[in-house]
């Protein structure tokens, strides 16, 4: 019985920079038996995932073959091509396997994902396949995610609700708002939201904290602190909208502390008419 097994390994985790390197290692056990056993590999990579070669004794090898049991030949595999017109890269290894032991190959790629406008990540599936002649097909797949370029793992969309309810400018201390924020960052991470009042040395006020998956869209309610951005001389139009772009900003800045995003204060929007106080 023969036993396939395939994995990637990515020195510096993932995602994957772009234009970084990862290594592809295969390997074949005949477990049990009794006799030698003829067995064929073929591993055809993603495009364009395309093969590096290394310096091995003196020698440029592109796959390395080795059987740590001294039970496996050929210790040499070859490369071949497919595909039109996007040519990919195919492994191949064909040989014999004696009981108990193992064939290994092991090939290092250069990562270029082909990513669409925005995209932040790629993600790459690689399957091995391996048979004896005539014998069923065994298949064993790995993925691995790389950064698309112009990767940004704080990469956040936000945006809040206009304000259609009903304001008592008697009691401005808690006025709730609905923030959208749109993840498309590639890994999961959590944002601590303060509100920006304006002012110089103005102090931020915490709001919430939230814990954002990758490329999904949260909303949040949070209560804002409007008392000094609003007084009874100013009426508020029904669709009346805080500003978000520069929590935009500070969550791409790290402002005021990184890895969190200031709400910024309301910004003051004149309605129809302003009306001054009577006169005394």
């Amino acid at each position: 019985m023969l036993k396939l097994e395939k994995r990637v390994i990515t020195p510096n985790g993932e995602p994957v920079d772009y234009a970084d390197q990862v290594t592809y290692q295969i390997r074949l056990r005949h477990v049990g038996g009794s006799q030698p056993i003829q067995a064929q590999i073929r591993d055809e990579l993603p495009y364009p995932l395309h093969l590096l070669p290394t310096i091995d004794g003196g020698n440029v090898v592109y796959v390395k073959v080795e059987s740590p049991t001294n039970g496996a030949m050929p210790l040499q595999a070859t490369l071949d091509w497919t595909g039109n017109p996007q040519l990919q890269q195919v492994v191949k290894w064909e040989g014999s396997i004696l009981p108990d032991a193992e064939v290994v190959l092991t090939f290092t790629v250069h990562v270029h994902p082909l990513c669409q406008a925005n995209q932040q990540t790629f993600t790459f599936t690689n399957t091995a396949q391996a048979r004896t002649p005539g014998g069923p097909e065994l298949v064993d797949a790995t993925t691995f995610t790389a950064k698309c370029p112009g990767y940004d793992a704080t990469s956040f969309d936000f945006e809040l609700d206009p304000i259609t309810h009903t304001l008592d400018l008697d009691d401005l201390t808690n006025v709730p708002v609905r923030l959208r924020i749109n993840s498309r960052a590639a890994v999961s991470a959590t944002l601590g939201l303060f509100q920006q009042p304006d002012g110089a040395g103005a102090t931020p006020r915490f709001l919430d904290r939230v814990t954002l998956d990758p490329n999904v869209l949260t909303t949040v309610d949070l209560d804002l602190r409007m008392e000094a951005e609003v007084s009874d001389e100013l009426a508020l139009p029904d669709d009346y909208t805080p500003s978000a772009h520069r929590l935009l900003r500070a969550a791409r800045r790290g402002q005021p502390l990184p890895g969190h995003a200031a709400v910024p204060a309301p910004q003051r929007r004149t309605a129809a008419a302003e009306h001054p106080h009577p006169p005394a």
